[in-house]
């Protein structure tokens, strides 16, 4: 588009410049510094150098924004080019170049640079021809000034310190309610978030099936799973191949975050996190969330860093010991200040990150800035579609206060469970793998009990047990020799799954304890079950 043919005379044009997805998300933050402003155009182009970049042009277009091809972007001058990548090719653009990094400071080595740089201050990226390219050089903490200073002291009188945009997005959020609901959480649901950067020392690269030995051991209604998957895993391994690995976590209920985000939602809604050296372990930090390491590359790790000093001072998570013991210690031990001096190290100027680059962006536009503030968007709280297991294999046990114990674990997942004694599978209806339904114990399906339950255990001559779970909360059971029981509950915790009301009622017909009013317990769930013949 020409400026003849526009219809709002803006006086100065910015270039965002995107090359990776995780560039593009946080250029996606700093944007609301300038996006409101009548007097701007803001177009995109999308550098190929990058083996990374597939799906962010689409991406940028689904936002409907205005994409010019870079080698059309190289014959423009443009007012202000924002950055957020360190690559070879900025040199062939034209314009005041504002570098940002990309992810939490400047943490680890780039994986281009011979000998090894710091990634975000390469040579290539600073400087071409021996002259400094960029304008501004955005620094998330005063102490990056000692790394500019080692890399480029010439580059000093060019640095500016604006804090964090990503965290200040993230700690303005005031609807973790509404993310955990968006997760399908109940408020005693306990969320363990994995995440993991990309490279072989990553979380992924050391231990892919994480996810889905979590799921297998920590019982179903006391934890649940989210997993946010740097977006260069996606890209380089196809988002086909990343569901494929996890197809089978997925459907024992793992929320698994698209490579497009938005990430920030499996830490927003986390209880405990389990990181790597990525970025999303600093922000852990900052956001004060338990943490554990998973996976730490050492290697990749600048020394003197204060991701260095995370991967000397955070707790690891150990394979060989019980996932739930780890992770719920560390929720119950964590108090916010054992992250504050860590993320003070990393993250400065707290909630002021977008006034700071606001008064960046328009000194070099040479504009005064509009009269109102800048803000950030607000996350989505649209539900992500999560799989509910169709079948669990449950656990008894004796709880607090003499209560029956019960505990679900998604029977999909079996081959990855620890020994489990006194256990029974129970199934919906609606379950497709033929081994587990015909497997199953206990047949469950929602509806009314309208002769279901006889004809489905005559279908079914393995199991012992079909239950019907009516809208009104009372479960109709029929055993296999014909007898039939109704069973509620009451003094419930809100959402205590119906589908424990039959396993409960099982477990006492089937021991011989007959109708009773007993109470139950499901993690911190609670209600009071009443059984009748």
């Amino acid at each position: 588009m020409t400026r003849e043919w526009g219809t709002v005379p803006a006086e100065r044009t910015v270039l965002v410049v995107s090359r990776t997805h995780t560039s593009l998300d946080r250029l996606l933050d700093v944007l609301p510094a300038i996006a409101g402003d009548t007097r701007i155009q803001v177009r995109f182009t999308v550098d190929k150098g990058s083996v990374f970049n597939d799906g962010v042009a689409r991406r940028l277009r689904r936002l409907g924004t205005n994409v010019i091809a870079w080698h059309k972007a190289k014959k423009q001058r443009f007012d202000l080019i924002l950055s957020a990548s360190d690559h070879s090719d900025l040199h062939e653009l034209d314009g005041k170049l504002v570098l940002l990094p990309h992810g939490a400071g400047y943490q680890k080595f780039s994986p281009h640079a011979t000998p090894p740089q710091l990634s975000g201050l390469t040579d290539s990226a600073l400087r071409y021809a021996g002259k400094p390219l960029v304008s501004t050089l955005v620094l998330s903490h005063p102490a990056q000034f000692e790394q500019v200073a080692a890399t480029a002291p010439d580059l000093l009188e060019r640095a500016r310190v604006a804090g964090d945009p990503c965290l200040d997005r993230m700690r303005a959020d005031r609807r973790r309610a509404e993310h955990r609901a968006a997760l399908g959480l109940l408020p005693h649901h306990k969320l363990v978030t994995v995440t993991s950067t990309w490279g072989p020392e990553s979380t992924m690269g050391r231990w892919p099936d994480l996810p889905t030995g979590l799921l297998a051991e920590l019982p179903h209604d006391e934890f649940r799973v989210a997993a946010v998957l740097h977006p260069n895993v996606w890209v380089h391994h196809s988002p086909w191949q990343v569901r494929n690995w996890l197809e089978r976590a997925e459907e024992a209920g793992l929320a698994l975050i698209p490579p497009t985000g938005p990430w920030q939602l499996g830490l927003l809604a986390a209880d405990c996190v389990l990181g790597d050296h990525g970025s999303l372990s600093a922000y852990t930090t900052g956001l004060a969330i338990p943490l554990l390491l998973a996976a730490f590359g050492d290697n990749e790790v600048a020394p003197g860093t204060p991701m260095e000093t995370l991967g000397r001072k955070m707790g690891r998570f150990d394979p060989n010991r019980a996932a739930a013991e780890q992770i719920g210690k560390a929720i119950e031990d964590f108090r916010p200040e054992h992250h504050q001096e860590l993320a003070n190290q990393v993250f400065a100027l707290p909630g002021a990150s977008l006034r700071t680059l606001r008064d960046t962006c328009y000194e070099l536009l040479e504009l005064s800035q509009p009269p109102f503030p800048p803000r950030f968007s607000p996350f989505p709280t649209d539900p992500l579609d999560i799989a509910q297991p169709k079948s669990f294999d449950v656990t008894t046990g004796t709880g607090a206060g003499g209560a029956l114990d019960l505990k679900r674990f998604p029977a999909v997942l079996s081959e990855f469970a620890t020994d489990r004694t006194a256990r029974h599978l129970a199934s919906f209806v609606d379950e497709t793998d033929p081994r587990l339904i015909e497997s199953a114990a206990i047949l469950l399906r929602w509806g009314t009990e309208d002769g279901w339950a006889a004809r489905a255990l005559a279908a079914y001559p393995g199991s012992r047990m079909a239950a019907t779970l009516e809208p009104s909360g009372r479960v109709v059971l029929r055993t296999r020799d014909g007898s039939t029981a109704v069973a509620d509950i009451d003094d419930a915790t809100p959402g205590f799954p119906a589908e424990l009301i039959a396993s409960a009622a099982y477990h006492r017909l089937l021991s011989g304890r007959g109708p009773a009013t007993c109470r139950l317990s499901a993690g911190a769930a609670t209600a009071v079950l009443r059984l009748r013949t």
